[in-house]
């Protein structure tokens, strides 16, 4: 049977676009402003970082939707020849301060609250993310999503996705077994992620959100749809 359910954060439980799109943009316009880049340049850089065509927000599946900012930063400084821990903490510092003064606190996906009440009387709960811990926290917090959560493993605690040292600490703590364990995320290397556990659960909003999720074990297209596919794993085990 299973004892705990993980959740990815952007993009799964938090709505990436309407979130992160905003400062995502800002901070590529101040870093890739400190060279002087032809049209050319600037699009092939956009494209390697996860910046859309009309610089509006971020392409799905991208380094900036999915990456951790250690990522991040480490193709910004081989491409500005700067210090990858200087490009992270700013990056980070820049992440902070947006969601920090936000007039509204980063968008849920629908149905995350009553999902989450849902299933947090029979399973843990917990946020595993490529986000860094002071921009998860706040987040989590301003969103009410902290309350539901028992673990909050973030990249710079255990390293990126899919690394497994989150999962394995999980599983120490609670006494769970990775085969006990379900991951619900929307890219690729959340999927990877979850094969480790027992399901890898893909949330496809959108039909281009699909060729991500190759490796998913469910697809659901909606939060609402989760205990449903819960259910039927449960079911599926005790067989």
């Amino acid at each position: 049977m299973l004892k705990a359910i993980l959740f990815d954060k952007d993009g799964t439980l938090i709505e990436l676009g309407e979130t992160w799109d905003e400062p995502s943009v800002e901070v590529v316009d101040l870093l890739l402003g400190r060279k002087v880049l032809s049209a050319t340049e600037r699009k092939r850089m956009d494209r390697l970082l996860g910046i859309n065509e009309s610089r509006t927000g971020l392409i799905p599946n991208s380094l900036f939707a999915t990456g951790s900012i250690e990522e991040q930063a480490d193709i910004l400084a081989e491409y500005l020849n700067e210090d990858p821990k200087e490009l992270a903490h700013f990056i980070e510092s820049h992440y902070l301060n947006y969601i920090q003064h936000a007039k509204m606190p980063a968008k849920l996906m629908s149905g995350s609250i009553e999902v989450l009440k849902a299933l947090e009387k029979d399973y843990i709960l917990g946020v595993v993310t490529n986000d860094n811990r002071s921009i998860t926290m706040v987040t989590l917090e301003r969103t009410g999503l902290l309350d539901y959560m028992s673990f909050v493993a973030c990249a710079d605690d255990f390293g990126p996705k899919p690394k497994p040292d989150a999962l394995h600490v999980f599983a120490q703590e609670y006494e769970v077994s990775l085969d006990e364990i379900a991951y619900v995320g929307d890219s690729s290397i959340d999927m990877a992620y979850g094969q480790l556990t027992q399901a890898a659960i893909g949330l496809a909003i959108d039909d281009a959100h699909l060729a991500h999720l190759e490796e998913a074990d469910y697809i659901i297209r909606s939060l609402e749809e989760l205990p449903e596919i819960i259910r039927r794993i449960e079911e599926r085990l005790e067989k």
